[in-house]
This record gives structure tokens, C-alpha cells and sequence, in this order.
């Protein structure tokens, strides 16, 4: 057993896990040998064995330097910690399964066929209690067949156990919710980020005025009141003053531009001649160019 001990010691040395004996205890140690006298017998501290360990590798243990028992107790230890905190986890959701296995015939009958579908289910109808509780409650009781104008019957109170069921329920989805409206909202920017830096072939930008309309593309999308970018895009051109002027600038300049180029089309030098036609008045023009734009 002290030659296995030994080639433990000079493996682990070899691969820097224990610390090099001393040059004087090698001296000694080879001077005891030379001379066949014997060597004095070292006490050694014995720490227990790991649990996992089997009866033969358990009493090999014992013959390992302390150094080798304290690392080896201490990765054991380590690794037994990390398992009970996996199996912790495990646990938790084991918990919600059964609880999604015990309602699973009847969520079947609604298209849901997994935990995680649930899950999200519950996460939107928390996302819509948020935003609109009393609207959300009559669609809910609406779904079940609710009558909230009805006399309540009185109900049964709720187990310690259902109660603590359904915190452990409602701390998993709020998490979860919380989780997909961050990735919503990231997504939301990254589309956002792109409708504004896009541009044509030629390098031109194709939308001018997103970063003066950029907010309120933001909200449109972000409330609902608008399917998709675009959309948001232009409705908010006219929900921002300042924009609307411009555009409304714009329209008028290109009509008064388009009536300019018309009437000097219209006169030809060859035809018969025409008494050229009046002037018409700062007011006069702006009237016929409004006339034009609302046409």
C-alpha cells in the first residue's frame, strides 16, 4: 500500500497537483534507503471518504496524502452542492408540469398542447389585465360563460396548498412575461432601426423624415394603433406638425409648379394669336393652388 501511496505522491508531483518534496527530505529519504534503516513512519490526517465513493476506491482513500483527501472531499462536495441546486430546479418545474398534466384534457379542447403554450397564454392575459382590467374581466367571463351582473354563489375556500400552487404559478409567469416583452421590445427596435436606415439603390434615404417622426412610430406600434412600420410611418407624418407643414409645402409647390409648366406648354408661336391671359394676384394663385391640392 505505501508503494501505491507512493506513485500517487510522484504522479500528482509530475503533473504540478502536490507540491515537490524537499531536496533535504529526498536526501534523507535515499540516505535511509542506501543504508537500509528504516524509515521513520509519518502520521497522516485521514478525512473521511466521499459517500459516492465505492468500498474499494473508499479505503484507497485513506492512503492519499491529506493535500489529495482535503481537494478531493472538496470537489466532491462542490459537485454535491451543484447537483442539489439543479435538483432544485428540476423540482420547480416538475411542480408546474403537474399542475399543466392535471388541466391538460381540458386545455387540449383550446389548441394548447404544451407547458410553454400555457404559459403564454397566462402571460398575455397578464399582459391585458395590466392594460385593461375591467375589459379583460368581461372577455374572460365572457369565454367562460360568466354572468357578472349574476348573483355570486358562494364558493368553497381555497386549500393552503392550491394557494401556494398558485404563487409558485404566478412568480413563474410573471417571469416569463417579463422575459418576452423584453425580447418584443428589442425586436421592436431592431425594426425600427432598419425602416429609418434604409435607403435606394443610388445611396438616397428613402424615408426623410423618420428621425423627426421616429417618437411617435414608436407608439403607434408600441399601442397597437398601427400593423406594421410603414403604416406607423405614415400616419405619424401627419400626427407631427412640423412635418405636415413641409408636406403640405411640398404639395403646394409641386401644383403650382405643374400649373406653371401647363400654361407655358399651352402658348405656341405658330398658332393663331391669343390675347395673352392675366396676371393672376398673389391670393388668386394660392386659392387656385388649394383648389388644386384638395382635388
Amino acid at each position: 500500500m505505501n508503494e501505491l501511496r507512493k506513485e500517487l505522491e510522484r504522479q500528482f508531483r509530475a503533473h504540478g497537483l502536490l507540491q515537490p518534496e524537499s531536496s533535504a527530505d529526498a536526501r534523507q529519504e535515499n540516505t535511509a534507503e542506501d543504508r537500509d534503516e528504516p524509515v521513520q513512519a509519518v502520521e497522516i490526517a485521514v478525512i473521511e471518504a466521499p459517500k459516492g465513493y465505492d468500498a474499494e476506491f473508499a479505503e484507497d482513500f485513506k492512503n492519499l496524502s491529506f493535500e489529495w483527501q482535503k481537494f478531493l472531499r472538496s470537489r466532491e462536495d462542490e459537485f454535491d452542492k451543484k447537483f442539489g441546486e439543479y435538483d432544485a430546479k428540476i423540482k420547480q418545474f416538475a411542480e408546474l408540469e403537474d399542475i399543466y398534466h392535471c388541466c391538460e384534457p381540458r386545455l387540449s379542447r383550446y389548441g394548447i398542447s404544451c407547458l410553454q403554450d400555457w404559459l403564454k397564454g397566462l402571460a398575455w392575459i397578464d399582459q391585458a389585465m395590466e392594460e385593461d382590467p375591467a375589459g379583460t374581466l368581461k372577455s374572460l367571463a365572457s369565454s367562460y360563460g360568466v354572468d357578472l351582473g349574476a348573483p355570486q354563489v358562494k364558493e368553497a375556500p381555497i386549500s393552503g396548498e392550491a394557494i401556494a400552487r398558485i404563487r409558485n404559478l404566478e412568480h413563474s409567469y410573471h417571469k416569463l412575461a417579463s422575459y418576452l416583452q423584453d425580447i418584443q421590445a428589442r425586436r421592436l427596435v431592431e425594426i425600427i432601426e432598419m425602416f429609418g436606415n434604409a435607403t435606394d439603390e443610388h445611396g438616397h434615404v428613402l424615408h426623410p423624415f423618420f428621425d423627426a417622426v421616429k417618437q411617435q412610430v414608436w407608439n403607434l406600434l408600441s399601442t397597437g394603433a398601427a400593423r406594421d412600420v410603414s403604416e406607423a410611418y405614415e400616419q405619424a407624418l401627419w400626427c407631427n406638425p412640423e412635418v405636415r407643414n413641409q408636406l403640405i409645402q411640398q404639395r403646394i409647390n409641386a401644383k403650382a409648379a405643374e400649373a406653371q409648366k401647363a400654361k407655358t406648354a399651352s402658348f405656341s408661336p405658330k398658332g393663331k394669336a391669343e390675347a395673352p391671359k392675366r396676371e393672376l394676384t398673389l391670393r388668386e394663385e394660392l386659392e387656385k393652388n388649394f383648389a388644386a391640392f384638395r382635388g
